[in-house]
């Protein structure tokens, strides 16, 4: 994981993207792979998408829903 530092600038970090999928899933629940496909313009790769995935469900801000594949932002 990418966090900033004196060598990383933050928007080499991880960070905007977890606050670029956050505001994404305010907009309402969505699954894994459309929340991809919406954003991969500002994603660098795909275990960055995972990454940031991971940080969202670390600080309790996403949750699975019953559909499958399915997040929903709890903020």
């Amino acid at each position: 994981m990418r966090l900033p530092s004196k060598v990383t600038s933050y928007n080499e970090s991880i960070l905007p993207v977890v606050l670029i999928l956050a505001k994404k899933l305010r907009g309402g629940d969505m699954t894994v792979l459309s929340l991809f496909r919406e954003s991969k313009s500002v994603i660098r790769d795909v275990a960055d998408y995972f990454v940031a995935l991971e940080v969202l469900f670390a600080l309790n801000k996403v949750q699975l829903t019953d559909q499958q594949g399915g997040l929903h932002y709890v903020g």
